[in-house]
């Protein structure tokens, strides 16, 4: 099966190394998946990732991934959204 990852133009292998290579360097990171959406063959997360948890002076980023689903419920494309978290906004919504 190939997988299409149209946020990073290698294979999906090379960006979970990419993963454990930072957990290795963020050994307290936090992501927290606001929201799920699923809709027929795309499902959608929204969260917030922090490397530094115990940092306030670093409020994270906040994430949209998307992912296809073939039949077998296998991701066969992936795309991204990052956006680092300001630290104050112009207004009181905030980004979740």
């Amino acid at each position: 099966m190939t997988v299409v990852d149209h946020s990073y133009p290698s294979e999906v292998v090379r960006r979970w190394c990419g993963v454990v290579r930072r957990y290795g360097a963020a050994p307290n990171l936090r992501l927290d998946i606001k929201r799920v959406i699923a809709e027929g063959d795309l499902v959608v997360t929204h969260s917030h990732l922090d490397l530094e948890p115990d940092n306030p002076d670093n409020p994270g980023r906040a994430l949209a991934d998307y992912f296809r689903l073939n039949a077998n419920s296998k991701v066969v494309e992936h795309w991204d959204v990052i956006q680092d978290i300001p630290q104050s906004a112009a207004n009181d919504n905030g980004m979740f």
